[in-house]
């Protein structure tokens, strides 16, 4: 299966359109919240979720990776307005998500906007 996102692709390198609200907002779309009494035990973490806020979203992804056996970091790059999740083992499994609204001080909903779902060892470059 290929990346699933909401929006362009998105890597390390690519942070400008987490800078604004998400455009798939004004198709009156309904996006679903995360309920963390349903899905404490096992989260399904999937594009488009919306969390309470930051710390829900870290949580849940921490919870995701302890039950399939793996342990999940928060790069240096996440700043207050977007977060990416990734395994500490070099795998291609990954999450990025921002603040739903981050021109909105009063709004701490965070959505996932992209995932790679699959898991993956990538290769590690050694320089020499």
């Amino acid at each position: 299966m290929d990346d699933v996102e909401v929006g362009e692709l998105l890597d390390s390198d690519d942070f400008k359109t987490l800078n604004c609200a998400h455009e798939s907002d004004l198709d009156d779309k309904t996006w679903v919240e995360f309920n963390i009494e349903s899905n404490e035990k096992n989260p399904k973490l999937e594009v488009g979720l919306l969390f309470p806020n930051k710390d829900s979203l870290k949580e849940a992804a921490r919870q995701y990776g302890r039950v399939n056996n793996h342990n999940v970091k928060f790069p240096k790059e996440n700043d207050h307005k977007r977060l990416k999740v990734v395994y500490k083992s070099h795998c291609s499994w990954y999450i990025w998500a921002s603040r739903m609204n981050p021109l909105d001080p009063s709004d701490h909903t965070w959505q996932i906007r992209s995932l790679h779902p699959n898991h993956a060892l990538r290769s590690l470059k050694i320089g020499i």
